[in-house]
């Protein structure tokens, strides 16, 4: 799936930090449907996506277009890949396009939250059939809904070699580097298409009032799209409107006083009942969503320093990177030099930053070779340190600079025992 090009697209975009934590991805009669939960296995694909279902959507395509004709045929490709018949010729053109980057981004609603669709549910929605480029295999269909189980984004991805995406959304924005004199008419809709630098080829449009767009990349990935393109079209787009979700899930974005922070009923109990010294509460946050459950917490020095606490619902991937705590290679900060990029050995780079260890693990020792004194100019002087704690179902990131050591590890080490 990571070869997927539609996935590489939405990695690409930038999106709002606590939302991303939050979130780290219609009208119509039709009656809710309950549809299965998004899988483990789909957890990684929705933390890509989850934010970037925004169709970047050409202003040239909210009004009427020039009248164009339809284009020359283009030069036949001789190899075609595995869906699209050897006698399909090209018409669309594919001119290079850069997409501003300073383009205003556009989050989904309060209440966001994504639900996996079985194949059979997906069938259902295009009248005439599932489009053949995805027939054979394709990544796990995901719909996104509003806090009220109403319809807003869809995607869908080819598997495999094809890199091919397909995603229609409620919302797009502008990314103005188009003008109406771009769209062309095609089966009675008008178009528009571009490639961008990394070499993938796009298609947008608008119909029904939502914002459609097809990614393709690799071998004959214009041919690829213009197909896909001509499956949709005029009278087979898929009923993405019908789709309602009744088992709504529980949501709460709120900015906390340090005596909530102290009160909540899931993760109070770990906020620590003094400060480090010199450091005073700053910020609380609490979050839930469809796939995360958490609540933040701040302290400041009032310059640079910060010690902070991430409190959060454990995962699977958390118990996965738990460490042995006598196997100081992985972890010890006193084994290397900064940057650590340069000095630790590959098969622990990856989780050297922020290891995770069983609570009964934690000791003033470990906490110890987590710790390492820095004095760069313009930064907090003194301690940094940042380690993951694994308590049953709940995972307590601890990370903090222009600490005292052994004032931090007090005020750690206490927070555990709570």
């Amino acid at each position: 799936m990571k070869n997927n090009a539609y996935v590489t697209y939405m990695n690409s975009i930038e999106v709002d930090g606590e939302l991303h934590r939050r979130l780290l991805e219609g009208a119509g009669a039709a009656q809710p449907r309950r549809r299965r939960p998004l899988l483990p296995a789909a957890a990684g694909l929705a933390a890509a996506l989850a934010l970037s279902f925004a169709m970047l959507w050409a202003p040239g395509l909210q009004s009427e277009p020039p009248s164009v004709a339809d284009p020359a045929p283009g030069t036949p490709v001789q190899s075609a890949p595995p869906g699209v018949p050897d006698d399909f010729v090209g018409t669309l053109q594919f001119p290079r396009q850069t997409i501003e980057t300073d383009a205003a981004r556009v989050l989904p609603p309060e209440g966001y939250f994504e639900r996996e669709l079985s194949r059979e549910e997906l069938e259902e929605l295009f009248p005439v059939g599932l489009p053949a480029l995805f027939t054979d295999s394709f990544d796990p269909a995901v719909a996104g809904y509003t806090g009220q189980g109403e319809f807003y984004c869809l995607r869908l991805a080819a598997q495999g070699e094809q890199q091919l995406g397909l995603a229609v959304s409620q919302s797009g924005f502008t990314c103005g580097v188009t003008q109406q004199s771009d769209a062309v008419l095609y089966r009675g809709t008008w178009v528009q298409c571009g490639s961008d630098t990394g070499g993938e080829h796009w298609i947008r449009f608008e119909q029904g009032g939502l914002h459609w767009e097809i990614r393709a990349a690799g071998e004959d990935a214009a041919r690829r799209a213009e197909y896909l393109l001509g499956e949709l079209l005029p009278d087979n787009l898929p009923d993405v409107q019908s789709l309602r979700e009744s088992d709504i899930p529980e949501w709460e974005n709120r900015v906390l006083t340090l005596s909530e922070a102290r009160s909540d009923g899931r993760f109070g109990s770990f906020v620590p009942q003094r400060a480090p010294k010199g450091f005073s509460f700053e910020s609380a946050r609490r979050y839930r969503d469809w796939r995360s459950d958490g609540l933040n917490v701040l302290y400041t020095d009032g310059g640079y320093g910060t010690f902070e606490l991430r409190v959060r619902a454990a995962s699977e991937d958390d118990a996965a990177r738990v460490l042995d705590p006598e196997k100081r290679e992985a972890y010890d900060t006193g084994l290397y030099e900064i940057p650590w990029a340069d000095s630790v050995p590959q098969q622990y780079a990856e989780n050297f930053d922020n290891p995770v260890f069983l609570a009964q693990d934690v000791t003033a020792e470990l906490l110890g070779r987590r710790m390492y004194h820095v004095e760069d100019a313009g930064d907090a002087a003194g301690v940094r340190v940042r380690l993951s704690v694994l308590l049953d179902d709940t995972l307590v990131e601890v990370s903090g600079k222009g600490l005292e050591q052994g004032d931090a590890v007090s005020v750690i080490l206490a927070l555990l025992e709570e």
